[in-house]
């Protein structure tokens, strides 16, 4: 690699339902290593609050400040001296898988609502992303235990049921 090129940066946001894993999970650590290695770009992999202990919107306000912190060092003086040299800001994406998903996609929103100054709008990749709703969409099941269960999670990662009036 030349020394001079800036990589591109990717946010991680692991999945487990908001209640379960952490960046350091290895199932997460270790499926990272080979695509960062492989695709060339500066992992950045987002420990965020869990619930029981952290309900939504916990979650969501630690990935935001995570994404400002990146995008803080778009002045190339900010502390994390590795960012500074050498991240490419006009190449930042979001990924995240099931919970992760779902973090992406409120980021999203938030992105559309308030301006970030220091980075572009980042790319976004939800893989299998963890969205629900009261009435399900033709590729989500319908079978009242499988629902059930969706439910009793998200009620333990808000502590609001399904359909209460929130902004997530």
């Amino acid at each position: 690699m030349d020394s001079l090129q800036k990589l591109p940066v990717l946010l991680y946001f692991h999945g487990g339902g908001i209640l379960f894993e952490t960046a350091r999970s290895p199932t997460y650590h270790n499926h990272l290593n080979a695509p960062v290695a492989e695709a060339n770009v500066i992992a950045i992999s987002v420990d965020y609050r869990r619930a029981l202990e952290h309900p939504l919107p916990a979650a969501y306000d630690d990935s935001w400040t995570t994404l400002t912190w990146v995008a803080s060092h778009s002045a190339r003086n900010e502390p994390e001296e590795w960012l500074n040299s050498h991240a490419n800001l006009k190449k930042v994406f979001m990924a995240g898988d099931s919970a992760g998903g779902n973090i992406v996609h409120h980021l999203g929103i938030r992105l559309g609502e308030e301006k970030l100054h220091g980075i572009e709008s980042p790319d976004a990749i939800m893989v299998h992303p963890y969205l629900w709703g009261n009435e399900p969409l033709p590729s989500k099941t319908t079978e009242p235990e499988k629902r059930s269960l969706v439910e009793k999670f998200w009620l333990a990662a808000t502590q609001r049921p399904l359909g209460a009036t929130t902004r997530y």
